[in-house]
């Protein structure tokens, strides 16, 4: 997973170091700038509007249904309670992707920092980040691995390909232990050729308890049992 801060801000604090495991909604940073300030300023006043338009909606309502009041005005109020309404709700959707809570914000707690959060659990595979550094909305922060469905993807060439079917067993071993097989099985085969070597990517499941320190990127070698064929 990559991780971005999702507005423009400056890194207040980096709260991991790289290899370290981290649990979904762990705080992986946080983050201050005048615009979350902003943003929390507007929301508050944004509700209170909310609240003077209902209530105004509601007389409005009232004074139709009694013939006493204009349709014309009712229509009025109505566009802007509800154009209120979704203005509110948005900025309460931006609010809560900053990990900030609306409800508190509508209360009056304003907070000069948000926190940014792990989506998975995993381990820290990069900080790409500074205290004090300004990044962007769109700029990866962190990159989080998830190492608990890994699998093995194999190269096979084009003349072997249509030997290759979903099922058939895999032993592979990595460079750490090159005398220790391990086994997977193919779960799926790839449609397209690699343009540099020729070869369609297999994908296989590791079975059993995988290797211990098998990390993603790590090359491994092994050998697919056709059918007919002991191992």
């Amino acid at each position: 997973a990559s991780v971005t801060g999702r507005v423009g801000a400056n890194i207040k604090s980096v709260e991991v170091i790289p290899g370290e495991s981290v649990k979904t909604g762990q705080t992986l940073a946080t983050i201050r700038h005048p615009n979350l300030i902003r943003s929390q300023t507007e929301y508050t006043s944004d509700n209170n509007d909310l609240d003077y338009l209902e209530a105004e909606y509601q007389r409005q309502e009232k004074l139709l249904e009694g013939e006493v009041g204009s349709r014309k005005e009712f229509q009025k109020v109505k566009s802007e309670y509800l154009t209120m309404k979704a203005r509110v709700k948005g900025l309460g959707s931006q609010l809560r992707q900053l990990n900030l809570s609306a409800a508190s914000i509508k209360n009056g707690e304003i907070s000069e920092i948000a926190a940014i959060t792990s989506p998975i659990e995993g381990s820290v595979n990069g900080i790409k980040v500074n205290i004090g550094q300004y990044v962007a909305p769109e700029t990866t922060l962190f990159e989080v691995i998830d190492n608990h469905h890994i699998h093995v993807d194999l190269m096979v060439y084009e003349k072997d390909i249509a030997k290759i079917e979903k099922g058939q067993k895999v032993f592979f071993h990595i460079e750490s232990a090159p005398k220790k097989e391990f086994p997977a099985e193919i779960f799926a085969v790839g449609t397209t050729f690699e343009q540099d070597s020729k070869a369609v990517s297999v994908h296989a499941e590791i079975l059993g308890d995988k290797p211990k320190g098998l990390l993603p990127g790590m090359y491994v070698k092994g050998s697919i049992m056709l059918k007919g064929e002991s191992k």
